[in-house]
């Protein structure tokens, strides 16, 4: 998996500025997921790719990254270390959710 996207696809779920299209309980699977469990996601636009040309999700990786600013994601600080990952290319003023809240909160007002 790679982790050189610089900025969200325009179909990212973790994006505020398009509508919401995932059900409430997707969205708190997989919050749970990445944020708890610290499982990877992959950017959907990648999904059908082999494994070895699959990107990170760069919203993903942006909301953990504020969720998580002092112990970060397990994947993530391995990545990083491996030089896999470098976080200093992400373009960090992508209209991503600020914290998991505010991304289930919006979901359950617009969404369903």
């Amino acid at each position: 998996m790679h982790f050189d996207l610089r900025f969200p696809c325009m179909g990212c779920p973790f994006r505020t500025d398009i509508p919401v299209f995932l059900r409430l309980v997707r969205v708190q699977v997989l919050l749970t997921e990445i944020l708890d469990e610290e499982k990877t996601f992959v950017c959907h636009k990648t999904a059908d790719m082999p494994e070895r040309m699959q990107q990170q999700c760069a919203g993903a990786i942006l909301l953990i990254e504020k969720e998580r600013p002092v112990y970060g994601h397990r994947l993530l600080q391995i990545a990083e270390r491996f030089g896999l990952y470098d976080p200093s290319i992400l373009n960090r003023t992508a209209p991503v959710y600020e914290t998991r809240e505010a991304m289930i909160e919006r979901h359950r007002r617009e969404g369903g």
